[in-house]
């Protein structure tokens, strides 16, 4: 878990499983899940919060190739409260 989501996490319990379902999507269908973004090799998927069960919005800035997905941005947001990680990692496709 980073930094980032741990921080989400002690306000928002249940963002650890909304950055898990994203995540699944991601892996399964990487461009379906999201949007290019022009001019560039990277897209965007995002992901409405629900304010009122403590689940925060998420913004994903990611790239892909046949055996995994690279995650280079993650924001949060709840409440007002924005948190945005650079990250670096990698999950199977």
């Amino acid at each position: 878990m980073t930094a980032a989501l741990g921080k989400v996490v002690e306000l928002c319990p249940r963002a650890a499983d909304a950055f898990e379902a994203l995540t699944w999507a991601l892996g399964r269908d990487p461009v379906g899940a999201g949007q290019k973004l022009a001019g560039v090799n990277a897209y965007v998927a995002e992901m409405r919060g629900a304010p009122s069960i403590k689940v925060p919005s998420i913004a994903v800035l990611y790239t892909f190739n046949d055996e995994c997905v690279t995650l280079l941005s993650i924001r949060f947001e709840h409440d007002g409260l924005i948190v945005h990680s650079a990250m670096f990692a990698t999950r199977a496709a």
